[in-house]
């Protein structure tokens, strides 16, 4: 039995990157969880770090980014784009790893602990419907008129994810 615990750990942290899912998809929901408790959970509430340049502020999002698709159906469609992503993911990761370079498949890695965070946060509800993505992560610079729409760490992973999927792909893969 231990041979087969063994066997499936190595698929799962070593074979399909889970050594970096596992631990971005943790760290998304806990630093959610601890933000919305150390800002109240009130919506807008805000904690400067650097003045004129980065605090926590949190929001609801019920939308995708900056709030796109917002309101009932959208929510709905958001959650059926991020579970068939999910899984489309999973899918590639699994069937294509060895087809991707090393770079490709770090991508697909870091995608996927972005969408199923902000999915697990999509399908919460509250009295008043759907509670939307905590996003807490906010740059501005007033001066330049600058404000970039609050977002998280699951927003990080999936962005760093594409970026570099499509570097590798165009770099180094692209006759593929």
């Amino acid at each position: 039995m231990w041979n087969k615990i063994k066997k499936y750990l190595h698929l799962i942290f070593i074979k399909y990157f889970g050594i970096i899912i596992i631990p971005l998809f943790v760290l998304d929901l806990v630093t959610k969880a601890v933000m919305e408790k150390v800002l109240g959970g009130v919506a807008g509430e805000t904690i400067p770090l650097i003045p004129n340049l980065f605090d926590f502020q949190l929001v609801y999002n019920t939308g995708s980014f900056s709030g796109w698709l917002g309101g009932d159906v959208g929510h709905i469609v958001l959650i059926l784009i991020s579970l068939l992503g999910g899984v489309g993911l999973i899918y590639l990761l699994i069937k294509y790893r060895n087809k991707f370079n090393l770079g490709m498949n770090i991508g697909l890695a870091l995608c996927i602990p972005g969408d199923l965070g902000n999915l697990v946060d999509r399908c919460f509800y509250t009295k008043d419907g759907p509670r939307g993505v905590i996003d807490f992560l906010h740059f501005y610079i007033p001066s330049l008129k600058f404000d970039w729409p609050v977002f998280n760490v699951a927003d990080i992973c999936l962005v760093a994810g594409v970026i570099t999927f499509a570097v590798f792909y165009l770099v180094y893969d692209h006759k593929m």
